[in-house]
């Protein structure tokens, strides 16, 4: 396997996209077979795709936006244009990549997506043996369900949906095979190499939980316990905090450290939760969260700290090595999605963070996307949408 990184802070796209792409190819001594490429909102999408378009014909592309910037083994660049790559060549491997629309069917525009990326891979009617998603945000659960009506529920499933600087919209999702705002690009692999991956939140259940009573669409939750939502969870915040929640620019970051969380399995007697950031309290009591929820699901106050939240990445990297691969010498590079939530709640320690990332590493070439969700499995495969999460793809040598 041969596996490198190689990013730019060019501000003009074509010029970060060549350099870029130069000392990937420098560093991979040809081209790769694969490339993955992540990049903020300040990169000119229509600009990209011809630097993608003049790729060798047999080079495939996955990526989209990152929030703000992203990380490398080399360093974390936050709030500047930055474009990452990671490219990979693996001997008796078949990617095949796609791109669907999602419009107003996500989970039709998976089913489809799924066949078009098994038949570039020249394996129609086959199972690989993972599926990478990256997703404009909105409806990852239906996509994961398309995808799992294809391929059934075993099959892992790693990703992160794009992302922006700010949640306005200015998000794109990129394959070879065309880019929106409003897509997905789904990639298959098959390969005898041993991949490894983690999905982790660093977040613990308080003592506080309510049955869901009634939504307005799936990602508002309107009562809980038949009382207005957003009292609830005020109410909530303010007994474990000591204070009320506050309602200006740090609203966002308060409510990454305490979403709420639904128990989605257990392991070794603990339960594992699929997070839900709290985006918005509504005028009408509901709740907008990230994540879908429905009427009947018990939902917890969920806590974080800083401290755990710094170190969560490391360690869940550490525990994607550990699945299949003998240690980190067999370890080729990762591709992490990373929740953006937490990159900007922690955007002072990010650099102890991606130090802790490339001491996990041994300094092996990892790319991490700040993203507005993200996809993973639990330790018997369901592959499951949440957020502030950290998804890791571990490949081996």
């Amino acid at each position: 396997m041969t596996l490198a990184t190689a990013c730019s802070a060019e501000k003009d796209t074509a010029a970060a996209f060549d350099a870029a792409y130069r000392v990937l190819r420098d560093r991979m001594t040809g081209d790769p077979d694969i490339l993955f490429a992540h990049f903020t909102e300040d990169h000119d999408a229509a600009a990209l795709a011809r630097g993608f378009a003049a790729l060798p014909a047999a080079v495939r592309v996955h990526g989209g936006t990152s929030c703000r910037g992203l990380m490398t083994e080399e360093g974390v660049c936050l709030d500047g244009p930055a474009l990452g790559l990671l490219g990979l060549r693996l001997a008796a491997t078949r990617f095949g990549t796609a791109f669907a629309e999602k419009t107003d069917d996500p989970r039709a525009a998976a089913r489809a997506a799924v066949h078009a990326a098994l038949a570039d891979a020249g394996r129609p009617g086959e199972v690989p043996d993972l599926v990478l998603l990256t997703a404009a945000p909105g409806g990852e659960e239906a996509v994961l369900a398309g995808i799992a009506d294809v391929l059934g529920a075993a099959v892992p499933v790693c990703g992160g949906s794009a992302a922006d600087d700010d949640g306005t919209g200015n998000w794109w999702v990129a394959a070879r095979a065309g880019g929106s705002r409003t897509g997905l690009a789904l990639t298959v692999i098959f390969t005898g190499v041993a991949m490894s991956r983690a999905f982790h939140g660093g977040c613990a259940p308080s003592r506080f939980s309510g049955v869901v009573t009634a939504t307005d669409g799936p990602r508002v939750i309107s009562r809980i316990d038949g009382a207005p939502a957003a009292e609830v969870y005020e109410a909530w915040y303010r007994a474990c905090a000591g204070q009320p929640l506050p309602r200006d620019e740090s609203f966002l970051s308060c409510t990454a450290l305490t979403p709420l969380g639904r128990q989605v399995g257990e392991i070794g007697g603990f339960g594992l939760y699929a997070l839900a950031h709290v985006r918005t309290l509504r005028e009408d009591g509901g709740i907008e969260v990230l994540a879908d929820a429905a009427p009947g699901q018990q939902w917890h106050l969920m806590l974080g700290a800083r401290d755990t939240l710094a170190s969560r990445a490391a360690r869940t990297v550490e525990s994607a090595i550990a699945v299949q691969c003998t240690d980190v010498c067999t370890v080729s590079g990762a591709l992490i999605a990373f929740c953006a939530g937490l990159a900007l709640t922690l955007k002072d320690d990010m650099p102890k963070v991606q130090q802790s990332l490339r001491v996990a590493m041994l300094g092996r070439p990892f790319l991490a996307a700040f993203t507005f969700g993200e996809q993973g499995c639990l330790p018997e495969d369901r592959a499951i949408h949440a957020n502030l999460m950290i998804s890791v793809l571990i490949f081996g040598t």
